[in-house]
């Protein structure tokens, strides 16, 4: 005799499995801001079908949140974080849930007080944060004087946007947990933030990115730039930082880097001959053991337009190739080294 038929729905699977789903759904869409979004509406979805649900999905739904450009989700991220004192709501857990925080698609929706509010509620989870254009700058001068408002488990930081002297304060303040940084779209940093910033952070990041062209990092030499990040593995600089003219690098600048990943992104209306002399200085590092780590450089498409960027990027990939060749055989990994040069842009 054939058993009955049992009816099953999703709400009758394990709890446990249920929480792999919705990390699956979380985590597969939080490097594309397209599914990013999307994603956002399903886990607001799933919190408003049961108790059950609404327990699991709730912590992968502020865990990194999305706002979209119209501010409609970003004030309702407001309301349920840090709420006007005059609604009288009680305080939500929701903000020990935020672990990454963007706000640089903000522009007209935030101010410094609400910034730095929003940081000293969500900081006790808080690892990677991306900082508005319009009132970082302002948020930064007051945390100098404010040394708790910093999140103390902050991985991963982005700036864009000016940032001047009066903000030198809270590079003196960073958390010790901070090993990433990102600077971009900040044509006017001085050159004294630009020392101040490498002297306090340089000896703990393992990751810097410069996006673009900066005015007080233009005037360093990659060997400089090394020198202070002495347990850097992944480089994004300017393609011309890796030499600055006839400038003689500082005492103490030839030593043996740990880097392991360098990109050049475009530089100022430099091609041929100079992009010729980028690659031979690098192969040089390289070869000399300065850069006996190097494994893998990332350039722009444009550095190949020429004959001579395309016979010295054939050297460099090669000299790249035959060490990550050795590395793999001194290895008793099987894993395949990532190396070589990669292309990007157009």
């Amino acid at each position: 005799m054939a058993e009955p038929y049992i009816k099953v729905t999703i709400s009758d699977l394990p709890a446990e499995i249920m929480a792999q789903i919705l990390s699956i759904l979380s985590s597969s869409a939080s490097s594309h801001s397209t599914l990013h979004r999307h994603s956002q509406t399903t886990l607001h979805s799933c919190v408003l079908v049961s108790r059950l649900w609404y327990n699991l999905a709730l912590g992968y739904l502020y865990s990194n949140p999305n706002f979209t450009s119209n501010g409609f989700t970003f004030q309702s991220f407001v309301n349920t974080i840090c709420p006007s004192v005059n609604a009288h709501v009680k305080k939500s857990d929701c903000a020990n849930m935020v672990k990454k925080l963007d706000m640089s698609k903000l522009v007209h929706e935030g101010s410094k007080s609400l910034t730095a509010r929003i940081l000293g509620r969500c900081k006790t989870r808080l690892e990677e944060f991306t900082a508005p254009q319009a009132s970082f700058a302002q948020v930064v001068t007051g945390a100098g004087q404010r040394t708790g408002l910093w999140p103390p488990n902050l991985r991963e930081l982005h700036i864009s946007g000016y940032l001047g002297q009066e903000c030198l304060s809270f590079f003196s303040n960073y958390p010790p947990s901070l090993t990433k940084l990102c600077i971009e779209s900040n044509h006017r940093l001085p050159l004294i933030c630009a020392v101040h910033l490498l002297a306090s952070l340089g000896s703990q990041l393992d990751k810097l990115e410069i996006g673009n062209p900066i005015k007080g990092f233009m005037l360093f030499d990659m060997a400089d730039l090394l020198r202070d990040l002495p347990v850097i593995r992944v480089l994004s600089i300017p393609a011309d930082c890796v030499s600055c003219g006839n400038k003689e690098p500082r005492p103490g600048s030839m030593y043996r880097s740990s880097l392991v990943e360098l990109q050049l992104n475009p530089c100022f209306g430099r091609e041929g001959a100079f992009v010729q002399m980028i690659f031979r200085k690098l192969l040089e590092a390289i070869e000399d053991g300065r850069l006996r780590k190097l494994r893998k450089v990332k350039i722009h498409s444009k550095f190949i337009k020429h004959e001579e960027g395309r016979k010295a990027v054939g050297e460099l990939d090669a000299l790249l190739e035959k060490l990550a060749q050795g590395d793999e055989l001194e290895s008793d990994s099987d894993e395949k080294v990532s190396r070589g040069v990669w292309l990007i842009g157009k």
